[in-house]
């Protein structure tokens, strides 16, 4: 029943109640006029409070379902935070993370023996073009192994930097344009690894 018809009931109990006071006295009549009354305002009521239950309710719902996804995603970040600083977790991370940049220094004493063997190094650009591409492929060699472990629920690829590309791009052509002996050009290439491996360590304690 909605307030239409509830108007009409009103108007239509008004029509007898007019036609009922010959017949019943005015008495009985407006004792039957309040009853009316009163079932219409109780109805009303009801629904009044019916919407306003109702509203409470689904405002209580979508309190707890904010509050059970926010509970979730803490949870999650807890989890990854805790299994960071897990000693074994720790460990495994720098010895996976180590053995690949220790690859990295093999593949780039690599390069610059190939480049000095191979290329026409007096073509400066020629060469530096190689030298970016070959070190490119390097970088991403590595980071397609970096991308199968994860820490803090991120890829240890992730935690690399991109102007890495751009030390070992200058130490190569440095290497092959000023190659003294072996041994020095080595020593080199295993400093600027230990370096990129330190700032590595750096940003997975930054996170």
């Amino acid at each position: 029943m909605d307030n239409t018809n509830i108007s009409i009931e009103a108007v239509d109990g008004a029509l007898r109640t007019a036609q009922h006071i010959s017949d019943f006295g005015m008495s009985v009549v407006t004792a039957g006029f309040f009853l009316v009354l009163s079932m219409v305002m109780m109805i009303i009521m009801f629904r009044w409070f019916k919407k306003l239950l109702d509203g409470i309710v689904d405002g209580q719902a979508k309190t707890m379902d904010n509050l059970l996804e926010e509970t979730m995603a803490q949870n999650e970040t807890l989890k990854d935070v805790l299994e960071a600083l897990s000693p074994e977790n720790l460990s495994r991370t720098r010895v996976i993370s180590s053995i690949t940049f220790d690859l990295s220094v093999y593949h780039v004493l690599e390069l610059i023996d190939t480049i000095r063997e191979q290329n026409h190094i007096d073509d400066h650009e020629a060469t530096h073009n190689k030298i970016v591409k070959l070190v490119q492929n390097i970088h991403e060699d590595r980071n397609s192994k970096l991308d199968n472990f994860r820490f803090r629920g991120r890829k240890l690829s992730e935690y690399t930097n991109s102007n890495w590309k751009d030390q070992v791009v200058d130490l190569v052509t440095n290497e092959v344009y000023n190659y003294d002996n072996r041994k020095r050009t080595e020593t080199n290439v295993r400093e600027t690894y230990k370096g990129i491996k330190i700032e590595f360590y750096r940003n997975l304690r930054q996170g």
